[in-house]
């Protein structure tokens, strides 16, 4: 999509999106993960509960919790989001 075709105004905040904010949004579209939105989006639809494993750097802890905000999930009483990285390399 491009900037035109989106909306310019936070629907969290109501104010416009800075030019850092669609510097970061192209950034993020780069990454793995971006590709499986709409599948993630899908299962947690069907489910309480995903476990989701990927390569590291894959957008898995910066943009999961994203994409959940975007499709309602947490905030106003609507369940919590948590991300756990039981790995050895994450403690570092």
């Amino acid at each position: 999509m491009s900037r035109g075709a989106e909306a310019a105004v936070n629907p969290h905040t109501g104010a416009p999106y800075s030019s850092r904010y669609w510097s970061i949004l192209k950034a993020r579209r780069r990454l793995p993960v971006h590709e499986h939105q709409a599948a993630f989006v899908s299962l947690l639809a069907q489910h309480q509960c995903i476990v989701l494993v990927g390569e590291t750097g894959s957008g898995k802890t910066t943009q999961i919790p994203s994409f959940m905000i975007e499709a309602g999930v947490g905030g106003s009483g609507r369940g919590a989001i948590a991300c756990t990285q039981p790995r050895r390399v994450a403690a570092m």
